[in-house]
């Protein structure tokens, strides 16, 4: 099956790295992911940013590692949806 377009919406504002490991299935031409969609967690960067000193980690409720369980979650629900799971 085809998908001509995907949108995945997350609760949080993600670091523009993170948005970039979510992976479009190869069956999807169109990827769209909404951020603060249905609620907002916080700011989200990965987990090698976080101690960088940017203004997004000074203020982000998340721990490390979130971002990164945040990608595995969304590529795991793609991956379902085109395969009719």
């Amino acid at each position: 099956m085809l998908f001509r377009s995907a949108v995945i919406g997350l609760p949080a504002e993600l670091f523009s790295e993170l948005g970039r490991m979510i992976s479009s299935p190869p069956n999807v031409d169109h990827l769209l992911i909404a951020t603060c969609a249905d609620g907002y967690l916080s700011y989200i960067l990965p987990t090698a940013r976080m101690n960088e000193g940017h203004y997004e980690a000074l203020v982000s409720w998340a721990v490390p590692d979130t971002g990164e369980q945040l990608v595995a979650a969304a590529n795991q629900l793609l991956a379902g949806l085109v395969a009719g799971r």
